[in-house]
């Protein structure tokens, strides 16, 4: 059982603040995904969405700038919550079931955990770690988007020099100048569709039943909860919403 690999999804809400791993990689029959390393989430940051209600997230406003990026960000933060369960099936790893490579750490980095990834069609390849989702595409460039931030950044260069076992093992990375953030939103849009697909899948092949018991502890971390039968719908709502306002989840300094 790769308990190792999934403990950085795992995260409680007494250890958000000191948390700062989590990484492995996601890939379908058609898809390839990789964890990659994301940011803590800062504690001021935790207050505020701890404040939000148990439920649906279609039921939240969604009309400001901040209400869209903080049901993005609850979204993720299930999400990635999520494939840390799907690591630990009790049937098997069902990443590597659907055709995850999973990169094992060197020896000098055995403090951190499993890299997942999975290359899509058309030289496209997803990375996942606890902390964030890496995609890239070989002709348009790669996108970061760190799990407790939404907040998309962008590198020109598709290509990373290393697997990223933790934060820093990521290049320096940016939110996208004006002339990039066409670029940079087709990415985000083409990540989501394969998040939407990949939980159509489980859904659908290991049933929805199954998806409701890897939420059961969550809800009990008095997390922001998206059930289980409206993942997928959850994602195809916020590819609308970044289409049509995508510099709502950009960093202040990048509007």
């Amino acid at each position: 059982m790769d308990r190792a690999d999934s403990s950085e999804f795992l995260l409680d809400r007494q250890r958000i603040d000191l948390w700062n791993e989590f990484g492995w990689r996601l890939a379908s029959i058609d898809c390839c995904i990789s964890l990659v390393v994301g940011k803590r989430r800062s504690a001021t940051h935790v207050q505020k969405l701890n404040k939000m209600s148990l439920t649906n997230l279609s039921e939240q406003p969604s009309c400001d700038a901040y209400n869209l990026l903080a049901n993005a960000i609850d979204l993720l933060n299930q999400q990635v919550w999520c494939w840390g369960c799907d690591v630990m099936r009790a049937e098997g790893n069902w990443l590597c079931e659907i055709g995850f490579d999973r990169i094992v750490p060197p020896e000098h980095r055995k403090d951190c955990s499993s890299v997942y990834c999975l290359d899509l069609p058309n030289r496209r390849k997803v990375i996942l770690r606890g902390f964030g989702v890496y995609y890239s595409d070989q002709k348009r460039g790669g996108v970061y988007l760190p799990r407790y931030e939404f907040s998309p950044k962008f590198k020109s260069d598709p290509f990373l020099a290393s697997p990223p076992w933790s934060e820093k093992d990521l290049p320096r990375l940016h939110p996208p100048s004006r002339s990039q953030r066409s670029i940079c939103a087709s990415l985000v849009l083409d990540l989501i569709d394969w998040i939407r697909s990949y939980e159509f899948c489980v859904i659908e092949k290991l049933g929805v039943e199954y998806r409701r018991l890897t939420l059961h502890d969550w809800v009990s971390r008095d997390q922001t909860f998206i059930p289980a039968e409206r993942i997928a719908s959850e994602w195809r709502r916020l590819s609308f919403q970044v289409a049509a306002n995508f510099d709502a989840y950009l960093s202040p300094n990048a509007r």
